[in-house]
């Protein structure tokens, strides 16, 4: 899939697809994941739906799912630079 031609909602609703298909893998409800992550089983659902999410409950959602690592690899941080980012946070 060449995602520099699809637009964002596309994309969010790619991500919704994969996110379910992860939730239906663990055998996990709309509603557990929900429950579990602290989103709204309404944002939740709606999510699944067309794609569209706050980025925290995104992130929440994923973090329910066990998955965090797969947006780490996505951003590919470095943990050098992870650690340069907060220590200079702290000094502002």
């Amino acid at each position: 899939m060449r995602i520099q031609r699809l637009s964002n909602k596309e994309i969010g609703q790619v991500l919704a697809q994969r996110v379910k298909t992860i939730r239906k893998a663990q055998k996990i409800t709309q509603k557990q994941l929900a429950q579990t992550s602290g989103v709204s089983y309404a944002s939740y659902r709606l999510f699944e739906k067309n794609g569209t999410i706050s980025l925290l409950s995104f992130i929440a959602a994923v973090r329910a799912l066990g998955k965090l690592d797969h947006i780490d690899k996505l951003l590919e941080i470095d943990l050098f630079e992870l650690e340069n980012f907060f220590e200079e946070k702290q000094e502002q």
